[in-house]
């Protein structure tokens, strides 16, 4: 049996005032692990949160 293979990518959320994950970043990353497990039993997990400003080039 072949052992198993990892991937890493970026999710980048915005969350707006008033929501109630603004403030939060685990409550959004709980939210995006649990969006990518569900489909397709996968175990997602997160880790190195990072809040971003708004002069953040997500295209970079």
């Amino acid at each position: 049996m072949a052992a198993p293979r990892m991937y890493r990518f970026a999710v980048t959320v915005r969350v707006e005032e008033g929501h109630e994950a603004y403030g939060d970043p685990e409550w959004v990353a709980d939210a995006a692990a649990g969006a990518l497990s569900n489909v397709y039993e996968l175990r997602c997990i997160w880790h190195e949160l990072k809040e971003l400003d708004e002069d953040t080039d997500l295209l970079a």
